[in-house]
Parts: structure tokens; sequence; C-alpha cells
């Protein structure tokens, strides 16, 4: 199965020792684009959605190849893809209150 860009940050566990291997940066691009990143990530979250869409209507209908496990497979990461969003969208607004806050 297929997960996508999200797990390019999991892809760091090293699962034989079960050790956080470090994530190798690119000292001279050191550019973040946040609203490109938080849009690729939101599509991600849209097509693992609509995945599961898709399996559970092939399932429904009959279809063979898509197994039961493979419908609740799919509608476990759905569900935690769109959590996963939601906690990054209250720690953005954590962030944007703290700032608004601030004294000067």
């Amino acid at each position: 199965m297929f997960i996508g860009p999200t797990t390019k940050f999991i892809n760091h566990i090293n699962t034989d020792n079960n050790v956080i291997q470090p994530i190798n940066v690119n000292k001279t691009n050191t550019t973040i684009n946040f609203p490109e990143i938080l849009k690729n990530v939101i599509t991600e979250v849209n097509n693992i959605q609509s995945t599961a869409a898709n399996h559970i209507k092939k399932f429904e209908s009959g279809d063979k190849k898509i197994s039961l496990s493979d419908v609740m497979i799919d509608i476990q990461k759905s569900s935690i893809a769109v959590q996963m969003v939601v906690q990054i969208k209250n720690k953005i607004i954590s962030a944007y209150r703290e700032i608004m806050n601030m004294q000067l």
C-alpha cells in the first residue's frame, strides 16, 4: 500500500534498532515554503480519503480484489491523516495566539 509524501518523515525511523535516524538537511537551501508544504499535506490527506472512499465503494459493490481488511486499513489511514491535519491546525492557531500576545 502507498501512503505518499507523508511517509518521508516516518521513513527516518530504523525499525531494526528502534532508533530515529537524523534527517539530512541541505545546508545551502534553508528556505522553507510553508504554504506549499501545507498545501501538499492537505492534498495528500485528500488523496488518502479519496482512496478510502473508492475502496469502500468497490467493496460494497462486490469487487473481489478489495478485501474488508484493506477497506478497514484505508479508513484508519484516512482517520489518522485527518487527525494529523487537525493537530497541525491547532498548533498553527496556538502559535498565532502566542505571537499576538507578545509584548513589544
